[in-house]
């Protein structure tokens, strides 16, 4: 089915730019060293949100590449849709956390650690979330496999 494999195609694309990216930032981050004593844990939360991203875009690099081979099992289904939750889940979590860091805690070194490692390690991300590929996406998979299986009765 054509949504099948346009879902793949844009998986598969959306992975490589988020992975091209990710791999920018932590080379540029390695090689520069940057230091700011206001941000002493920017290298901690930099490193552990890039280890998201990362891991959430080769899970989305495997399971695109899935789709556009056309194959249509349960599994790939299941963690398409689990991933997407659970990326729409870390950003809120990330996003409450740096609020409550900044405005509500007494830890602003932390907060603004935080925050600045929020832009450089996710916007490998920002390409799904451009096209709210996560909200939309988990739906576009199930319908096509509904009309799959009802094209292909058992």
């Amino acid at each position: 089915m054509m949504l099948l494999k346009i879902v793949g195609v844009l998986s598969v694309v959306m992975a490589a730019l988020g992975l091209f990216f990710n791999g920018s930032t932590l080379w540029m981050v390695f090689t520069d060293r940057p230091y700011d004593p206001e941000t002493p844990y920017f290298m901690a939360a930099f490193l552990t949100m890039s280890g998201f991203c990362i891991s959430f875009c080769v899970i989305l690099l495997l399971v695109g590449i899935h789709f556009v081979r056309g194959r249509m099992e349960p599994k790939p289904v299941r963690v398409l849709t689990g991933l997407m939750r659970f990326e729409i889940a870390y950003f809120v979590v990330v996003v409450l956390l740096n609020i409550s860091c900044l405005w509500f805690m007494n830890t602003p070194e932390l907060g603004t650690s935080i925050a600045g490692a929020f832009g450089l390690a996710n916007g490998g991300m920002m390409f799904q979330g451009g096209l709210l590929f996560p909200i939309w996406a988990p739906s576009a998979i199930k319908w096509a496999k509904r009309k799959l299986e009802n094209s292909n009765p058992v």
